[in-house]
Formats: structure tokens, sequence, C-alpha cells
């Protein structure tokens, strides 16, 4: 084998790699491919486009692993993107809206905590915790259905209540 050959081989074996979706798995993926073409030969152009190529195929796999609820895969996905390219929007971008997913779960459980516990309204109570889960995303359905049930429970002390008073 040539030492020509060898790179065009790889290099074969990266584009498929590419065009098939492996992006990441180690050895065969197309960026390990892709890498070993350049250790070989530093200044190949194939390589450097083909990582080139793979950097916007990754950031659009992170993202939709997020759109598709998958966070446990957009955060994998982000972690490799960031390796390759920190600086790529979807970064950033990906980046916080796992953070806000995650502040806005920390928020939902220390509401449940709260209503469980009774505490209701006020400082730390369930509806300050919903409300704050609402301000981060003003549509999510468990704080909307949290703050439903939070009514619900308030009303049905209320007659109850006003039951016992009679």
């Amino acid at each position: 084998y040539t030492r020509a050959s060898v790179l065009e081989g790889q290099s074969r074996e990266a584009r498929r790699a590419l065009a098939g979706g492996d992006i990441m798995t180690a050895e065969t993926g197309a960026l390990d491919r892709f890498r070993a073409i350049l250790e070989l030969d530093p200044g190949n152009a194939t390589a450097i486009s083909g990582i080139a190529d793979a950097t916007p195929a990754l950031a659009a796999r992170t993202t939709k692993a997020y759109a598709d609820g998958d966070r446990e895969g957009a955060a994998e996905r982000l972690s490799e993107l960031r390796a390759i390219d920190p600086l790529h929007p979807a970064v950033e971008r990906v980046a916080q809206l796992l953070l806000k997913d995650s502040q806005v779960g920390e928020l939902l459980n220390a509401a449940a905590d709260a209503t469980e516990a009774g505490r209701l309204l006020g400082e730390g109570g369930a509806k300050a915790a919903y409300d704050a889960a609402l301000a981060l995303e003003a549509d999510n359905p468990a704080a909307l259905a949290g703050l439903a049930g939070l009514e619900r429970l308030m009303l049905a002390r209320a007659a109850e209540l006003t039951r016992s008073q009679k």
C-alpha cells in the first residue's frame, strides 16, 4: 500500500461515514477518520474540509435532539459539538435551552415539594415556584397544570373552612 492509497481509502471511508450520519463513533466515525488522515498528512484539504462539513451536521443533530425532546441526547451532542467547534452558534443556543429546562425542572420540583408540605402561598410557596417557572417558560404545561391544581386545592380548602364555620 502506498501512502496515497491509504489516504484515499481513509478519505473514502470518512466521507461514507459522514454521508451516513456517523459523525462521532470512535475510530469509525467521520471525525475520527478525518483526524487520522490529518495525523498522516497534516495539511490534507479533504480532511480539513470533511471536519468543516461535519460541524453543521452535528449542530443540526444537536438542535434536532433538543427539539424532539431528547434532552439527554441533546446534551451528549452538545458536548461533542463543543469539543469540535466551541464557538458554533448552536453551542450557546442549546446550552441555554438545556439550562432553562433544568431551572424549570428544579422550580417544578420545588413547587411540588411546597405543595406537599402545605406551603401554598408566599415566599418559598408552591405558587411562587410555579410563577417563577412560568417566567422562564410561559407556556410550560406542567407549571400551568400545577397552578390550576393549586387553585383547585385552595378553593377546596376555602370551601372546607366555610363549611366548618357554619
